[in-house]
């Protein structure tokens, strides 16, 4: 219980909004509660963790052979097709899940009544697939995707496939003007419901699509850092020296290594977050990241 305590402590200090905390060791509960007003039977809206309930969803769809990872968008989006950029014709379902569309400008989209319209219309900055930019209109569009297949929203079918095997009551979802749900944010869930989901996660029940998350989390994207180097490749030379690659410009970039130990600034996608990972150069060329600090308000 001491890092527990000490967790809290900190948690206190660094005047972090605690509204409910549940830590569970194998059968066992180590500390359950929630902070008043709050309960942990209290469905609360989930932000940017409903993105992982429409990623189970395709999951689910996947393994259905309902849709392949490498479907192409537009197959489910035919009145688009004659329209689309050449961008959006390389779009594929894949894309769309590691948030690695070429969409970087999706504000625009919410002050439209048709999201899909929305989507489809906006120029795309990047080929699909070549770089990493964190957007909500992504997994929205896969929400769309998902009741197109299914026939049913988003919510209700994970009622079918997820909640209801877990004894989670029908979840709320908040949905668009067009009636799909909202995909990347909006669904509510219990402090005490996701304690269950994130037990069917750990020891791999077999309700879940198993096979789709093992291939998810093994997925790599590159990622964009900063507003100056873009789709960055690291790797260390035999003499400590740190290469950095931008294939986006088609640069290489040297920087010798004092010691083993160094640190990379950068600003993330996220809420403009300022960001700093700390690292170790290892003698197998690999880079371990040790540490990472941020500031952030909070991201939806």
């Amino acid at each position: 219980m001491k890092a527990i305590d000490e967790f809290l402590t900190q948690i206190q200090k660094e005047q972090i909004e605690l509204h409910s905390c549940i830590i569970k060791k194998k059968e066992n509960y180590l500390y359950k509660e929630a902070l008043l007003p709050y309960s942990l039977d209290q469905p609360q809206m989930l932000f940017s963790i409903s993105k992982s309930f429409v990623s189970l969803a395709i999951g689910y769809l996947f393994e259905e052979k309902r849709l392949r990872l490498n479907d192409a968008v537009l197959d489910f989006f035919p009145e688009y097709f004659l329209k689309a950029s050449p961008y959006l014709h390389e779009l594929k379902i894949i894309h769309l899940l590691t948030m690695t569309s070429g969409n970087t400008k999706e504000q625009a989209i919410f002050n439209e009544e048709n999201w899909v319209e929305a989507y489809f219309k906006q120029t795309f900055t990047y080929r699909p697939g070549q770089y990493f930019h964190y957007n909500n209109m992504d997994v929205y569009l896969l929400s769309v995707i998902i009741t197109k297949i299914t026939g049913l929203p988003c919510n209700e079918y994970l009622h079918e496939k997820l909640f209801k095997p877990l004894e989670i009551d029908y979840p709320h979802w908040d949905v668009c003007c067009l009636g799909y749900n909202t995909g990347g944010w909006g669904l509510y869930l219990s402090p005490n419901d996701l304690a269950k989901i994130a037990e069917a996660l750990v020891t791999q029940n077999p309700i879940l699509p198993l096979k789709y998350l093992d291939k998810m989390i093994n997925k790599k994207v590159i990622v964009g850092l900063t507003a100056l180097i873009f789709l960055l490749i690291f790797f260390l030379k035999p003499n400590y020296t740190l290469v950095i690659e931008d294939r986006d410009k088609g640069r290489i970039y040297n920087f010798p290594l004092k010691e083993k130990k160094f640190s990379l600034g950068y600003t993330h996608s996220v809420m403009k977050t300022e960001a700093e990972e700390f690292f170790t150069a290892e003698k197998n060329k690999k880079l371990k990241l040790v540490e990472t600090e941020y500031k952030s308000y909070g991201v939806g």
